[in-house]
C-alpha cells in the first residue's frame, strides 16, 4: 500500500503532466497544480478509542477540459469536465504521544451539469479515495506497532458553487457538497475480522464484498470550500483555497474525521 501511494501515484501525475501543451490548447484544456496543509481530527476505534489530531501535506494536479477556454478561465469554476489527482501524507498524535502515520490518494472526476444566472453552478461526478493508517504505540518505554486501518470510498457527490461577479481585484468562489450515495470499504476490518470477511481468505474480491453502500440519510458527510483568486481582473493565475469537511464511515465501529485545509495553487 505504501509503495502504491508514494511511487505509482507520482508516476501517474508525471505521465499526466507530460501531455504536450499544444494538445491542451487545441482542446481548450487547462492544467492547475496546488499544494497545501491540512489539519485532521480523527477517531478510529479499530486503532484506538482516543481522538488523534495532526497535520498532513498534500499535492494535487487538475486537468480541466472545457468547451470554451474563456469559460474555464474566467468562470472560476470547472464548467465542463475535470480530473483531479491528489496525494497526502501526515502524522496524527494523541495526548499520550502515540501516533498514526496516514497516507491518502484521491482521484476525482467532476462534470458541470447546470448554471443559474451565470454564477451559480451545479456539478457532480465520481470520486474515488483511499486512506491508509498505521498506528504506533509506546508502552513501558518500548515501541509497539499496532494494527493497520483505513478506508476506500467511491462517491457520487452533489455540489453547488457560487461565484461573486464583477469584482474589481479578485474573485471569490464558495461551494457546498454532499454525497448522494457512496460505496465504503474498510480494508482493516476485512483483514482482521474473519466474521466480516465471511470466513473466506482475504483476496481482493472477498474484501470488496465486505463493503457497504451509504446515502445522506445514513451518514453525515459534507464539505464546503472558499476560493480566492487575487488580481482576477488582471489575469493572475494564482489562487488560494480553504476547505472544511466532515467524514463518517459507519461500519461495526464508526470512523469519523474533521478536515480543515489551506491550499495554494496556480493555473497554467
Amino acid at each position: 500500500m505504501k509503495s502504491f501511494v508514494t511511487t505509482n501515484a507520482f508516476l501517474i501525475v508525471i505521465v499526466l503532466s507530460s501531455i504536450p501543451s499544444g494538445f491542451s490548447q487545441a482542446l481548450y484544456a487547462q492544467w492547475s497544480y496546488e499544494t497545501g496543509i491540512q489539519n485532521l481530527i480523527s477517531k478510529d476505534p479499530l486503532l484506538s478509542f482516543n481522538n488523534y489530531s495532526g497535520f498532513s501535506y498534500s499535492v494535487a494536479a487538475r486537468y480541466t477540459l472545457g468547451a470554451n477556454q474563456t469559460k474555464v478561465i474566467e468562470g472560476g469554476t470547472a464548467k465542463d469536465a475535470s480530473i483531479r489527482f491528489q496525494l497526502a501524507k501526515g502524522r496524527l498524535t494523541n495526548h499520550l504521544d502515540n501516533f498514526w502515520d496516514s497516507r491518502f490518494a484521491g482521484l476525482h472526476f467532476s462534470y458541470h451539469l447546470l448554471s443559474f444566472r451565470k454564477n451559480i453552478h451545479i456539478s457532480s461526478g465520481l470520486y474515488g479515495e483511499i486512506q491508509w493508517n498505521e498506528s504506533t504505540f509506546f508502552l513501558n518505554n518500548s515501541e509497539y506497532r499496532g494494527r493497520k486501518s483505513g478506508f476506500a470510498q467511491l462517491t457520487l457527490p452533489f455540489k453547488i458553487s457560487y461565484s461573486i461577479p464583477n469584482m474589481s481585484n479578485h474573485l471569490i468562489i464558495g461551494s457546498v457538497q454532499t454525497n448522494l450515495v457512496s460505496y465504503q470499504l474498510r480494508p482493516g476490518y476485512s483483514v482482521f475480522d474473519p466474521d466480516k470477511l465471511l470466513n473466506k481468505t482475504p483476496t481482493f474480491i472477498n474484501i470488496l464484498k465486505t463493503g457497504e453502500f451509504s446515502s445522506p440519510t445514513q451518514n453525515v458527510n459534507w464539505k464546503w470550500m472558499l476560493q480566492w483568486k487575487p488580481n482576477y481582473r488582471h489575469g493572475s493565475p494564482y489562487y488560494i483555497r480553504m476547505e472544511h469537511s466532515y467524514l463518517t464511515i459507519d461500519f461495526p465501529k464508526k470512523m469519523s474525521s474533521v478536515h480543515t485545509s489551506l491550499h495554494v495553487g496556480v493555473h497554467l
